[in-house]
Formats: C-alpha cells, sequence, structure tokens
C-alpha cells in the first residue's frame, strides 16, 4: 500500500493473500465477513484470515471491502 494509505485514506478495495505478508490498515478497524460475523483488528490484516470477502468498517465510519484470496484455488478432477 501507498504511504497515504498508512497514514489513514482507505482505498475502496483490498485484496490480500491468506498467509501472505501483512497488510496494513489505517489504525483499529473491525472486519465483518459476509456471514455477518465481525473481527476486531489493529495494524493489520491477521495472517490466518479465512478467504472470503469482508466488509472494513473504521472508528470514524469509513468503510470498504477486503477481499481475503486462499493461496491457491483447487483444481477439480479432469472429467474427460
Amino acid at each position: 500500500m501507498e504511504d497515504r494509505d498508512r497514514a489513514g485514506a482507505l482505498p475502496p478495495t483490498m485484496a490480500v493473500r491468506v498467509g501472505g505478508p501483512p497488510t496494513p490498515l489505517p489504525g483499529a478497524v473491525s472486519l465483518e465477513a459476509e456471514d455477518g460475523s465481525g473481527i476486531a483488528v489493529r495494524g493489520e490484516v491477521p495472517g490466518d484470515l479465512p478467504p472470503g470477502y469482508y466488509r472494513v468498517h473504521t472508528h470514524d465510519g469509513r468503510q470498504a471491502t477486503l477481499v481475503a484470496a486462499p493461496r491457491r484455488v483447487p483444481q477439480a478432477p479432469a472429467t474427460w
């Protein structure tokens, strides 16, 4: 992320790879999962975050979408 993002600006959408390097967040935020469950985090996206879509909520009301992508997508067996 750029310096402005670390300083508090929040892009509309962020993507991270599960188990990848830490991704900084602007201070304390809450992450809302697709099922409505939430997790409070501070400073960076947790490395053990399950794959999926999340809504990032900052303490001052800003929001963004976070996409947590798996390291790899399982391949279906060939059907031919």
